[in-house]
């Protein structure tokens, strides 16, 4: 942290304390976040263990009151929100930000600055908002976090749970009985006065019975059950590594956030049939698979189905096209499966590489990209046709009827898989190229590189 960055953080502190302070003297003097002190602790502590994510608040210290605890909030709410692949998924901090109570938001920068050195040379991570201890791994469904039913009117809610599965999970549940996060005052004021080394020594009994805890938790066979069932549905229908070669999951550390609210639409559009032959969504299939008496059936092309005419399956293809659509085009490219992705996102495609031209029009090679994504969007268009062409087939009147539409099927199929495979292949290849050399060739913004180091660790 440079001189002008320290500078700003402790401005900021100092007026985090004087909130806290001033609601113990006086108490609320009105409402909202603003008089709320247990907030402005709850916050100013994620502030105080993870300042590097609050650049907007370090750039800008003196904003107005209502400003600041806007965006603290804001900011730690909005990364809970689009980390979660089902809606009301809770999400759980690797180590609470509470970790000490006031002791980081009261001890000066220069020296909780070591603390948080000391304790990322022995963990690896610190508490607060990054991506280190904040990320897809902390999705934790409610049973597994409090021991309770999901959050009403959530897909958990519905599944619900037998009383033999919260007897299970008690043992190992999260927020069991017995955990020590040192918040108290007495603890806390009493440590404002010892060195860095001690204040870290402190925080580090802390620290490991949380790690222990959130080990347990990840280790239950049932999260495992939800994790794998919700994967292996994103991997039906999306493909199996995203152009940087990360694996497309909803779970791992690695997990870039803004795939996440992409995995969560697809959980709401593809409609899974079960071996009762009940159907349900994806999502409520994952939190129905939780509380199961045996280890869920996979997601396959052939127990799952993405419809292409549904209001969830139309946010998806927004999505789709805001999240980039080279993604698309290689799960269109997947033979049979993504020929109604496809077909469904044609059109979103072909808007998206116009605003690419129009953005660098002294690019060929775009135009290039937009025929070949044309062709191969038609290509998945005949697909689909001969999918229904053949779905046809038990409702003709004749048996020739029936074997011609079989026929006429086969062939659209297979037409179009050669149409929308070869002109995928190319453009691909044409948008990797493009990619690396971008990526050597440009400078990076100051904001980038700064983007780059908090997306390998915000902690240090």
């Amino acid at each position: 942290m440079d001189h002008y960055t320290k500078e700003a953080y402790e401005k900021v502190r100092k007026r985090i304390v004087g909130h806290i302070d001033k609601l113990e003297a006086v108490g609320k003097t009105g409402s909202g976040d603003l008089f709320n002190i247990k907030n402005w602790r709850r916050f100013g502590a994620a502030f105080a263990w993870d300042p590097e994510v609050y650049l907007d608040i370090l750039e800008n210290p003196d904003m107005p009151d209502k400003e600041l605890m806007s965006k603290l909030r804001n900011k730690e709410s909005a990364l809970m929100k689009k980390w979660g692949v089902i809606e009301k998924y809770p999400l759980h901090h690797i180590i609470a930000s509470r970790t000490g109570g006031d002791l980081g938001i009261r001890t000066p920068a220069d020296e909780w600055l070591e603390v948080r050195e000391r304790l990322f040379q022995k963990f690896g991570l610190n508490p607060g908002n990054g991506p280190a201890n904040l990320n897809a791994s902390g999705q934790i469904n409610e049973l597994a976090h409090l021991n309770r039913i999901g959050a009403k009117g959530s897909v958990f809610e519905l599944a619900g749970a037998p009383q033999e599965v919260i007897d299970e999970l008690m043992p190992k549940y999260l927020h069991r009985k017995g955990q020590d996060l040192g918040e108290g005052r007495k603890i806390w004021s009493e440590m404002l006065r010892k060195s860095p080394a001690e204040k870290a020594t402190f925080l580090e009994s802390k620290i490991t019975q949380q790690l222990e805890r959130y080990a347990d938790a990840q280790s239950l066979t049932r999260l495992k059950w939800e994790r794998d069932l919700m994967d292996s549905g994103i991997n039906v229908f999306l493909e199996k590594t995203d152009p940087n070669g990360f694996p497309l999951t909803g779970f791992s550390p690695e997990s870039r956030i803004e795939n996440q609210p992409l995995f969560k639409a697809l959980g709401e559009a593809v409609e899974v049939t079960n071996s009762a032959g009940k159907k349900s969504s994806l999502a409520q299939t994952v939190a129905n698979g939780f509380v199961g008496n045996k280890p869920p059936t996979p997601i396959t092309a052939e127990n799952a189905i993405l419809p292409l005419d549904t209001k969830e399956a139309k946010k998806f293809q927004k999505l789709l096209r805001s999240n980039g659509a080279m993604r698309l085009r290689v799960a269109g490219m997947i033979p049979f499966l993504g020929a109604p992705i496809g077909a469904l996102s044609k059109e979103t495609i072909q808007e998206s590489r116009d605003e690419e031209i129009q953005e660098n029009p002294n690019d060929p090679s775009l135009k290039v990209n937009r025929f070949l994504d044309n062709a191969s969007g038609t290509g998945d268009q005949i697909t689909t046709a001969g999918y229904a062409a053949l779905g046809s087939v038990p409702q003709a009147s004749s048996v020739e009827m029936g074997l011609g539409l079989a026929t006429v099927g086969a062939g659209m199929i297979i037409g179009g898989e050669v149409l929308s495979t070869g002109t995928s292949i190319p453009s691909i290849l044409i948008d990797g190229g493009r990619a690396s050399y971008r990526h050597y060739t440009t400078p990076q913004t100051t904001q980038q590189k700064v983007d780059k180091l908090n997306t390998i660790n915000l902690n240090r």
